[in-house]
C-alpha cells in the first residue's frame, strides 16, 4: 500500500470511528431538512431582516414553516425559491 494509500485509508478509519462514537451517544451529525432564519440568512448571502420582512410580504420571501413559536426554512424551499430568482443577464430567468 503507497504512502497516500495508507494516509486516506486512516483518515477514513477516523471519521469512521469518530462518527460511531457519536452514534452510540445518540448523535448522529446529520445536515437538517429544516434552518433557523440565521442560517437560511447566511446560506443566501442575504440579513435576517431581510428574510423578516419577507415574511410579512408572503409572495415575495421564501416559504417558511411556524414550528411552535420558531421559524424554520426547509433546505429544499430555499433552493427552489433562490432558482425562481435567478437572473440571466439578457436572458429568461
Amino acid at each position: 500500500m503507497s504512502e497516500v494509500e495508507q494516509l486516506v485509508t486512516n483518515i477514513a478509519k477516523a471519521v469512521t470511528d469518530e462518527l460511531w462514537k457519536k452514534m452510540q451517544a445518540g448523535g448522529v451529525p446529520v445536515l437538517p431538512e429544516y434552518v433557523t432564519t440565521k442560517q437560511a440568512s447566511i446560506l443566501l448571502s442575504i440579513p435576517e431582516r431581510t428574510l423578516e420582512d419577507y415574511r410579512s410580504r408572503i409572495p415575495d420571501g421564501p416559504p417558511y414553516s411556524v414550528v411552535g413559536k420558531r421559524v424554520r426554512y426547509r433546505l429544499t424551499d430555499l433552493r427552489a425559491w433562490a432558482d425562481a430568482n435567478r437572473v440571466v443577464p439578457g436572458g429568461a430567468k
